[in-house]
Formats: C-alpha cells, sequence, structure tokens
C-alpha cells in the first residue's frame, strides 16, 4: 500500500502543478493587466491546483 502511496502522490502533485500552470498562462494571455482579486472566476484554476495538492498531501500522510 505504501509503495501505492508514493506513486499516486507526485503524480497528484505533476496533475496540481500543471493545471495551476495552464490556469496561470490562460489568464496572462487573456487578461495584459493583473486583474482585480473580485473578478468573477478569477484563480480558478489555482483553487484545483490548491485542492489537488491538499488532497496529495493527506494521501502522503495517510488520512
Amino acid at each position: 500500500m505504501n509503495s501505492l502511496r508514493t506513486g499516486i502522490s507526485p503524480a497528484l502533485v505533476a496533475v496540481g502543478v500543471w493545471v495551476g500552470d495552464r490556469a496561470w498562462a490562460q489568464n496572462a494571455s487573456n487578461t495584459p493587466a493583473p486583474s482585480p482579486a473580485t473578478t468573477p472566476g478569477d484563480g480558478g484554476g489555482t483553487a484545483i491546483a490548491a485542492v489537488i495538492v491538499v488532497a496529495g498531501l493527506l494521501v502522503v500522510i495517510g488520512l
């Protein structure tokens, strides 16, 4: 089971980083200037990436 956890965690982190990078690149290409934090949908990809990373950490510590 430990080998399964160690295999899943890097994959989750990699997916989280990829999603975060894609969201950042999409926001950067769509908006030349930084948009206000109150804009609806701003940072949605970052939030998803954060959830994936937290889920990966929970798997690592065994919760």
